[in-house]
C-alpha cells in the first residue's frame, strides 16, 4: 500500500450534491489541487444552476500499488 492523494469531485448543492470522481490518484498534494482547480474552473459561478456548481478537493488515500497513480 501507498499513500496519495485523491480528488474528490462533486456536482450539485445541498442534499442534491453528488460525488462524480473519487479515482484520481496522485504522488503529489500540489499536482492534486491543481487538477482539482482546473476541474472546477468552469463552475465558479453562483449564479449557474446549482445542479450544475462543482466543488473539488484533495484527500489522502490508501491505495494498493498496482493502482495507476499520477
Amino acid at each position: 500500500m501507498i499513500q496519495v492523494f485523491a480528488i474528490v469531485l462533486m456536482l450539485g448543492t445541498g442534499k442534491d450534491r453528488v460525488v462524480i470522481e473519487n479515482d484520481l490518484h496522485f504522488y503529489n498534494i500540489d499536482t492534486c489541487n491543481y487538477i482539482a482547480n482546473a476541474l472546477t474552473k468552469r463552475f465558479t459561478s453562483y449564479t449557474i444552476r446549482g445542479q450544475d456548481h462543482a466543488t473539488a478537493y484533495c484527500l489522502p488515500k490508501l491505495v494498493d500499488k498496482a493502482k495507476k497513480v499520477f
